[in-house]
């Protein structure tokens, strides 16, 4: 708001190198698409405080946008390392590999991260995604197997949607339809399982059809 920002250049008149200041405006100028102003604050920020992961993250959406997208894979990168391996930190480092197209080393990261936090069930659901989208199935069913003992109830949903792409995967059609069938005679929402098999496997593979023409009841 612009009382907040009022506020933040009170306190950067008194204190120039506040590094929450430096940081909130660099967000703000970011939102605004002043990409130099970002950047100059962010680079003022990390002057003052280099191993800042709020900071370091900022500098990472600020330098993808300039283009710079190895320089920005380089500060997630090092957040997720300083953030002692969050689950939204590395996540977003992923995602920035994904995008980059190096999804292999997406993969790497989130195995270093999940021997640091080897129960985070996003991480473990993103890998398993990774894993799919390799055509790994071995690993995949994996991850599912150890993201179902976390034990929530989304984590469970999460490794039912792997394990019938899996199954879809390996071209083991039936049992894949069997396990959607008992998945929503348990409630669970088949479209969003079909979603997920859809955007992992339907590329080139027109007997993906059959996942959504399935009918649970017929």
């Amino acid at each position: 708001t612009a009382g907040a920002a009022a506020q933040v250049e009170s306190v950067l008149v008194s204190e120039p190198a506040n590094v929450d200041a430096l940081a909130f405006r660099a967000l703000f100028r970011l939102n605004a698409l002043d990409l130099d102003g970002a950047r100059a604050d962010i680079a003022a920020g990390l002057g003052a405080d280099p191993d800042n992961v709020a900071l370091l993250r900022l500098s990472a959406r600020g330098e993808w946008r300039a283009g710079q997208r190895d320089l920005a894979i380089e500060r997630l990168l090092r957040a997720a390392e300083l953030s002692l391996w969050h689950e939204d930190v590395v996540l977003d480092a992923a995602k920035a590999l994904d995008d980059a197209g190096r999804s292999q080393q997406a993969g790497t990261l989130i195995e270093t991260a999940l021997g640091h936090q080897p129960d985070a069930p996003q991480l473990l659901a993103r890998l398993g995604q990774i894993r799919l989208t390799a055509g790994d199935w071995t690993g995949a069913e994996a991850a599912a197997a150890q993201l179902r003992l976390t034990g929530s109830a989304e984590a469970i949903s999460d490794s039912e949607k792997i394990r019938v792409a899996v199954l879809r995967g390996r071209g083991q059609t039936e049992e894949a339809f069997g396990l959607m069938r008992s998945l929503a005679d348990q409630g669970a929402d088949l479209g969003a399982i079909a979603e997920v098999v859809n955007h992992h496997l339907a590329k080139g593979d027109p007997a993906f059809s059959e996942v959504n023409r399935y009918e649970p009841n017929s």
